[in-house]
């Protein structure tokens, strides 16, 4: 196995069908053989990731923005440099209600 090493300007933006106003990168993937992976994640103003689970971890960092994110059944604004961590089966979702993108990375276990 070897060191992955990319600038993610590299790499395009890809519309998230199932979530609207909703962009990302991949960077880490399953098949890169890591025990995580992860994504460069734009939410544009008005876009929305809906209300989820997965069935592994996901933590998310907010690098830029303000997002209004459901956390412990409670939607609470959080800012840039903002660290989130969803145990496996537990609700959360992420709206953007300002006038500028939010930026995030998440990052997922891998079964």
């Amino acid at each position: 196995m070897k060191t992955l090493v990319w600038n993610v300007n590299d790499i395009e933006w890809v519309e998230v069908p199932q979530f609207k106003g909703v962009y990302a990168k991949d960077l880490v993937k399953k098949e890169d053989g890591m025990d995580v992976t992860n994504k460069y994640i734009k939410i544009v103003p008005g876009g929305e990731i809906l209300v989820h689970t997965h069935d592994v971890t996901e933590a998310f960092y907010i690098l830029e923005g303000v997002a209004d994110v459901l956390v412990n059944d409670e939607r609470i604004p959080l800012k840039a440099k903002t660290m989130i961590s969803a145990p496996a089966g537990v609700p959360h979702g992420i709206k953007n209600e300002t006038d500028e993108d939010v930026l995030l990375i998440a990052n997922f276990g891998v079964k």
